[in-house]
């Protein structure tokens, strides 16, 4: 997945149309300096990027990074038509969900490095379009035009998951969210694992309960774990190990810091306090 908060939006540098013939192979590159977007109109490619390779079909889409040295992995066994954009993150960008949300004014564009168009033909006539405009009109209204039309492209890259949704929507979410939480708080707990359970991209299902619980999931499990560790504090004699284990937190140490920070006092002395 990549990752890019914005705005800015990347922005596009260059584009064309290529073929490959049978037993052609696409060109090997090393500090393109840029991304490579390709969609394969017709046939099938083999690319590589470093030691990951993909066969991509038509109707497919693939994204190469920039920093990585990226090839033709075989060889064309039909006649294969592409269309190619060179592009750059106008800020920064991720290979994977970044810790912390951008600001409230900016969102996050998550595309899957590999993936299917929604609509090839529209796609055709998006990239034609950004082509044609590097070399129609008066330049600042074709650059800005170009920009429009290739941001466009992107969105119907993006996953279903990430799309705007309803406030009752968002609210749906982040409840279904937090009941897994409370249910599975005690397991070792990503972003990623919460997103895969709810079938919703991190990112969406943080946004959710940030607007809903004004917290991230990752904030939530904390205070459910917390608050459970209060309760085992006062109900039972279980030691302050085997509370820490039991709500999720392998590091005991950790645990007392965390719980110090929530409610002023160490685990043991919350604990005398209801004794």
């Amino acid at each position: 997945m990549l990752i890019f908060p914005a705005p800015p939006f990347p922005y596009v540098l260059h584009s064309g149309f290529a073929a490959l013939e049978v037993g052609e192979r696409h060109l090997s590159r090393r500090n393109l300096d840029c991304f490579d977007l390709i969609v394969v109109f017709r046939g099938r490619l083999y690319m590589g990027e470093e030691s990951s390779v993909w066969t991509v079909e038509a109707g497919e889409y693939l994204i190469l990074r920039p920093d990585l040295y990226h090839y033709g992995a075989d060889v064309c066994e039909e006649r294969t038509e592409f269309g190619w954009v060179h592009f750059r993150a106008a800020g920064e960008w991720h290979d994977e969900m970044p810790k912390r949300l951008p600001a409230e004014e900016r969102a996050l564009l998550a595309l899957p490095q590999k993936g299917t168009v929604r609509t090839l033909q529209h796609t055709i006539e998006t990239l034609t379009e950004i082509d044609e405009l590097q070399h129609r009109g008066e330049k600042l209204r074709r650059t800005l035009r170009r920009q429009h039309a290739f941001q466009e492209m992107l969105m119907l890259f993006e996953p279903a998951g990430l799309e705007d949704q309803s406030p009752l929507q968002a609210q749906r979410v982040a409840a279904n969210a937090a009941n897994w939480i409370e249910e599975h708080y005690s397991l070792p707990l990503t972003a990623a694992a919460i997103g895969k359970a709810l079938n919703f991209h991190p990112a969406y299902v943080a946004r959710c309960m940030k607007t809903t619980y004004g917290l991230t999931p990752l904030d939530y499990v904390k205070q459910v774990r917390l608050r459970n560790a209060q309760r085992l504090l006062m109900a039972t004699d279980e030691s302050i190990d085997g509370i820490s284990e039991r709500v999720g937190y392998g590091s005991n140490t950790y645990f007392a810091r965390l719980f110090v920070r929530q409610y002023g006092m160490t685990p043991s002395e919350f604990r005398r306090s209801y004794r």
